[in-house]
């Protein structure tokens, strides 16, 4: 997990999977391929090896970036490239990609940085690194909750917890399964709407374009 940042300030998440580049999504960045441009690309950094947030760890300045070609702007992933590149440690590695794109899993892990509203989790707090268990939901159970989709498309994951849990999932938060990274999120779960699920970008849908484009 790494924080991605506006002139000096966290503004969401990504995950390392090359020691040169991130992935995270076009909701992140603030840009598509309309409006995207070196100016834009220069206000943000990425901080790496750190649990807090705009605070220790290293920082990366942002190359090249590339925007995945999908129809739905905000539903996009982005290959992010930094320099310098990461230097693979204990604590800071590039995480494996699934390439199964058959039923989710039961439950999965997120993690980034946010609040919660709970007496459970009362010492988290924002910009405190977090994980948390999600519970994977069905194509069928996420269109009940109404998540901006006519019908949950196969390419998305739909992840929800207790709603006295953690309520900030922000976008590029990633979603793990047994050490595999299986979805990044999409937009942020604000605290006011705690009983929305969250939505990630399945990872085995973009999977050849990722390993293409990032020369893995």
């Amino acid at each position: 997990q790494v924080s991605v940042e506006k002139l000096g300030i966290h503004k969401c998440g990504g995950v390392i999977i090359s020691k040169q580049f991130i992935l995270t999504t076009v909701s992140c960045l603030e840009m598509d391929s309309v409006n995207y441009n070196d100016d834009i690309v220069s206000s943000y950094t990425v901080r790496s090896s750190s649990a807090r947030i705009s605070s220790r760890g290293r920082i990366h300045y942002i190359g090249k970036v590339l925007i995945h070609p999908n129809k739905k702007n905000m539903h996009k992933v982005v290959l992010v490239q930094v320099h310098p590149p990461f230097t693979f440690t204990k604590y800071v590695n590039s995480v494996r990609l699934s390439d199964s794109d058959s039923s989710s899993p039961a439950t999965a892990t997120v993690t980034g940085w946010g609040a919660a509203n709970s007496k459970k989790y009362k010492n988290i707090r924002f910009g405190q690194q977090f994980n948390r268990s999600v519970s994977i939901l069905s194509p069928e159970e996420c269109a009940d909750f109404n998540v901006g989709e006519d019908s949950f498309p196969d390419s998305f994951i739909c992840g929800g917890y207790d709603a006295e849990e953690i309520c900030t999932v922000e976008p590029g938060s990633p979603l793990v399964s047994e050490g595999t990274l299986i979805g990044i999120a999409v937009m942020d779960r604000s605290c006011s709407f705690p009983q929305k699920p969250d939505v990630y970008i399945k990872i085995a849908s973009v999977r050849e374009w990722i390993i293409e484009n990032a020369n893995m």
